[in-house]
């Protein structure tokens, strides 16, 4: 799972991951035959064929600060300052930085003694700054929590935490949103007054977000990234394990780095990383035993074949949740009877059978609808608050009692709204997820068969998102996903999706709830700009698990979004070639989720995925 920058109209959401990729891979990912490997690497050991879901294009760029950047470069060859480990919102790893400190309102992390690049060169304190600078003219979130930013010698870097941030968050944000390009390739976009005009932006950014857009500054910083992104260097130099061989729209060719710091740990010593373009190519390479790891989504009757594939395993750790946001700007969405009475209707069971099937499915039935995916539930809310909460169990007797105690009547086998009109709803969906495609199908069928008329109609993705936050949808899709549990329901409750003030989406509803809602615990408050508020300024600790479950109960209570299943990987491997994978419990397992290629690599430092 490669880790995203998420753009919300000027400002990032904080510790984001792809939480699509699983959906989108039923439809688009894939990939190329990996037959061609097993050829011997560094002696006997032959390359790891690493059959991952998604695809990169015909059209590629080495510069990270395009879009065309290849996730292969993620970890494998670039790595962070250090990264997450799930499900703690507070759990690091060290990567490049081995130690940080906080002194008052300053973070210094430090560098690693031996962090290089794979040229030999030395990774330093300079790389790590021009780094923060130019991520700067791109919106990087670390600068939302900051007011400067310094290099004191050659191996530390210090930030300045801007008032009313949490000094935990601000570490977070440095240590995994900084993943350092060399400054001998880009040093030289950052301009002597770079830092100054950045300053300048984002602490008007931070009053007057509307000055800060037209400001000279903002103009600065647009000019300074439209350069960065012309860049075009023809090889990717790393600081990672692996350094970038060849590259080709089939596969990417990745040989461990000598001069990595823990090279001496890395056991794999060249992988085939194999590009997504056509499922059934890949289906056959991971049955016949020539893959070695894979990521893709295993239907029924693929995983039932890879069961008899000689020294096959499947891991099953949990990754994000599947939501689908009810619009409660339109009626009879707007009421929350009825938006929990579609609750009990759902047959989430059904849906993540239809999508997932039973044999190692990629999906298991969300128990607790709060909002809040399982792992970050059990983190922040107690077990009585969590056995406190409905469940909505599939319950067409309470569906029926919550419709009519709405003034909902039945017609033969047709609901009738209290305005006279049949009820019927619409379920727009991205047409490139086929597993939430056919969850919704199945969602679909049943109300239909329970008098609500319904269909699927499945958009292009861009009608899908403009639709849904513009607020031209009836039934939606969506990912809450996060580490941090407010975080997590503000990305559904918040302004990116809800009552949006800012961006291309000002003054649209999107999902239309409240916005002047009771919270409990908090009482009547603008649900958007509270919670923004709150994700944005609550540290880890009593405070946030406060929160999350005030927030949670009122998800559970009012159903604004209903969360229908756990998306689960499905990371199939085999010991034919590699051995000492970790057993399918190891809680590697649920990094290698959070961060694929970070989590592989990790493996290896812990002294997991050997050759044979």
């Amino acid at each position: 799972m490669f880790k995203v920058r998420e753009r919300l109209h000027g400002k990032l959401l904080r510790y984001s991951t792809v939480l699509a990729a699983s959906a989108v891979v039923v439809a688009t990912a894939a990939a190329c035959n990996a037959s061609g490997g097993g050829s011997k690497s560094n002696g006997s050991a032959p390359p790891l064929q690493f059959g991952i879901c998604c695809a990169w294009g015909a059209t590629w760029s080495y510069n990270p600060y395009t879009a065309f950047f290849p996730g292969v470069g993620n970890d494998f060859v670039l790595q962070t300052l250090a990264m997450q480990n799930p499900p703690k919102l507070t759990n690091l790893i060290p990567q490049l930085a081995d130690k940080w400190t906080t002194t008052g309102d300053t973070i210094t992390a430090h560098i690693r003694a031996g962090a290089k690049w794979s040229d030999g060169t030395a990774l330093t304190s300079t790389d790590v700054l021009d780094t923060i600078l130019l991520n700067g003219t791109n919106g990087n979130v670390l600068w939302n929590d900051i007011t400067d930013v310094t290099a004191p010698s050659a191996n530390e870097i210090s930030v300045k935490i801007r008032k009313g941030v949490p000094a935990q968050q601000t570490l977070i944000d440095l240590l995994t949103q900084t993943r350092p390009f060399p400054a001998s390739v880009y040093g030289k976009y950052v301009t002597p007054g770079l830092k100054a005009q950045l300053l300048s932006y984002y602490n008007e950014e931070a009053t007057n977000p509307s000055a800060a857009a037209k400001s000279p500054a903002k103009t600065t910083m647009t000019k300074i990234f439209s350069s960065v992104v012309k860049a075009s260097p023809k090889n990717l130099l790393g600081d990672g394990p692996y350094k970038l061989i060849t590259m080709n729209t089939q596969q990417a060719k990745l040989v461990k780095s000598d001069n990595y710091y823990n090279a001496a740990k890395i056991s794999v010593p060249e992988v085939t990383y194999v590009n997504g373009q056509q499922t059934d190519v890949l289906y056959g390479d991971l049955t016949s035993g020539r893959l070695d790891f894979s990521n893709v989504y295993l239907p029924e009757p693929i995983a039932q074949k890879f069961t008899h594939t000689p020294n096959s395993q499947v891991a099953l750790p949990p990754s994000f949740e599947y939501a689908m946001y009810f619009n409660s700007a339109k009626y009879p969405l707007s009421i929350t009877k009825v938006r929990q009475a579609l609750a009990y209707a759902m047959p989430r069971k059904d849906m993540i059978d239809a999508a997932y099937g039973t044999t190692n499915p990629g999906g298991v039935i969300e128990n607790h609808p709060d909002g809040l995916d399982p792992g970050v539930e059990k983190v922040w809310l107690t077990k009585q608050q969590i056995n406190s909460l409905n469940k909505y169990p599939h319950d067409l007797g309470k569906a029926t009692a919550l419709l009519k105690s709405a003034g909902f009547k039945q017609n033969g086998k047709q609901w009738i709204m209290p305005n006279g009109k049949p009820f019927t709803l619409s379920f727009e969906v991205n047409s490139a997820t086929t597993d939430i495609i056919t969850s919704f199908k199945a969602a679909s069928s049943a109300l239909s068969n329970f008098g609500i008329k319904s269909e699927v109609t499945a958009v292009p993705g861009t009608k899908q998102t403009a639709d849904q936050q513009g607020g031209d949808f009836e039934i939606g899709q969506g990912f809450p996903n996060n580490l941090n549990p407010i975080a997590e329901i503000e990305g559904v409750l918040g302004q990116g999706n809800n009552f949006t003030s800012l961006g291309n989406y000002k003054g649209q509803k999107g999902i239309g709830y409240g916005p002047t809602v009771d919270v409990p615990g908090q009482g009547k408050v603008n649900v958007p700009t509270t919670i923004d508020k709150q994700a944005h300024s609550t540290p880890p600790g009593p405070q946030m698990a406060k929160l999350a479950w005030s927030w949670a109960q009122l998800v559970n209570r009012d159903v604004p979004f209903l969360q229908y299943g756990n998306k689960v990987y499905q990371f199939s491997f085999t010991t034919t070639h590699y051995k000492n994978w970790p057993s399918l419990k190891d809680p590697l397992w649920n990094l290698i989720a959070y961060n694929m290629n970070g989590g592989f690599v990790h493996a290896q430092e812990e002294g997991y995925i050997q050759p044979r």
